[in-house]
C-alpha cells in the first residue's frame, strides 16, 4: 500500500512594513509646541519660529513622503499656521496692555504739576487767533499721515499676488499686498507692534477682509517692533480682497497711541 503524500501548508507572504512619515511627525510635534507657546506672552515669540517650521515639515511630509499617511503632516500645518495667528494676537494685546500701563504711570508721575496754567485775558480790541484744526488722518494709497508727535505712517498698494496652496485668508488663490512704513519723528521710542495688524475692508459696504498668512511668500509673518527716534521700519501685509471689490479698498492703521490717537486711514484701488 502506497503511503499518502502530504504537502506543506502554504502561508501568505508577510506584508511589507509600512513606511513612516518622519516629517509629518516632526510637523505635528512642532505644531503642538508652537500652539501652546503662542498663548503665553513671553514665550509667544517661539511660535514665530516653530510655527513656520511646522508648516515646512508638514509640506515636506506631503510631497516627499508619498504613499504614507498624511494626517500628521496636515495637522502639523494647521497647528503651525494657527500658532502664528494666535501669537500675533497675543503679542498685540500684550503690547496694548504694556502701553496702557506705561501711559498711566506717566500721568501719575508726581513731578508733573497739577496746577492749572494761568490764563490771561486778551487786550481789548486784540484779535484772538483761531485754534488750529486737527491734522488730517486720511490719505490715498501712497500718501502719508502725520501725527502731532512727529510719527508718520505710509501705506502703499503693491497690487495682487498669487499665494501658495496652503495660504490662509486668500481669495481665489491670490491676495492684495500692501507695504506699511512707520517713521518715528518723535523724541521717544515707539512701540509699533499694534500698528502691524491693520484693518482692511473693501467694497461699498466696507466688508472686512481676512488677513492672509502664506509662509511660501513670507506674507503675514512680518511685524513692526520698537522704533527708535529718527528711524523707520517697513513691513508687508496682505488681505483677501476679491477683484470685484478691488476698486474701493480701505486700510486702517492703529495710531501711535491707540488710546489718544485716531487711526490712520488709507483709501484707493488695488490694481
Amino acid at each position: 500500500m502506497t503511503q499518502p503524500t502530504y504537502q506543506a501548508p502554504q502561508f501568505a507572504p508577510q506584508p511589507e512594513p509600512k513606511r513612516g512619515n518622519g516629517f509629518g511627525v516632526a510637523a505635528l510635534v512642532l505644531g503642538i509646541v508652537a500652539i501652546v507657546a503662542s498663548f503665553i506672552p513671553v514665550l509667544g515669540t517661539v511660535a514665530f519660529i516653530l510655527g513656520p517650521l511646522a508648516v515646512l515639515f508638514g509640506l515636506l511630509g506631503i510631497f516627499l513622503r508619498k504613499g504614507t499617511p498624511r494626517g500628521t503632516s496636515i495637522t502639523g500645518i494647521i497647528l503651525g499656521a494657527l500658532s502664528i495667528v494666535i501669537a500675533i494676537i497675543v503679542t498685540v494685546m500684550t503690547a496694548a496692555f504694556v502701553g496702557a500701563v506705561d501711559d498711566a504711570l506717566k500721568k501719575s508721575d508726581p513731578s508733573v504739576s497739577n496746577a492749572a496754567p494761568a490764563v490771561e485775558s486778551p487786550a481789548q480790541g486784540a484779535s484772538v487767533p483761531p485754534s488750529e484744526a486737527p491734522a488730517d488722518r486720511s490719505a490715498d494709497f501712497g500718501g502719508t499721515v502725520k501725527y502731532d508727535n512727529g510719527v508718520s505712517v505710509t501705506v502703499k498698494s503693491l497690487g495682487f499676488t498669487k499665494v501658495g496652496q496652503y495660504a490662509t485668508g486668500a481669495v481665489e488663490g491670490q491676495a492684495a499686498v500692501f507695504e506699511l512704513t512707520v517713521h518715528n519723528g518723535s523724541k521717544e521710542d515707539l512701540e509699533a507692534v499694534l500698528m502691524s495688524v491693520p484693518n482692511v475692508t473693501h467694497g461699498p459696504k466696507n466688508a472686512k477682509a481676512s488677513m492672509v498668512i502664506d509662509s511660501s511668500t513670507d506674507l503675514g509673518l512680518q511685524t513692526l517692533s520698537t522704533i527708535l527716534p529718527g528711524e523707520s521700519q517697513t513691513v508687508k501685509f496682505a488681505a483677501g480682497v476679491p477683484k470685484t471689490s478691488a476698486g474701493s479698498v480701505r486700510v486702517e492703521v492703529t495710531g501711535p497711541n491707540m488710546f489718544s490717537d485716531k487711526d490712520a486711514i488709507f483709501k484707493g484701488a488695488v490694481k
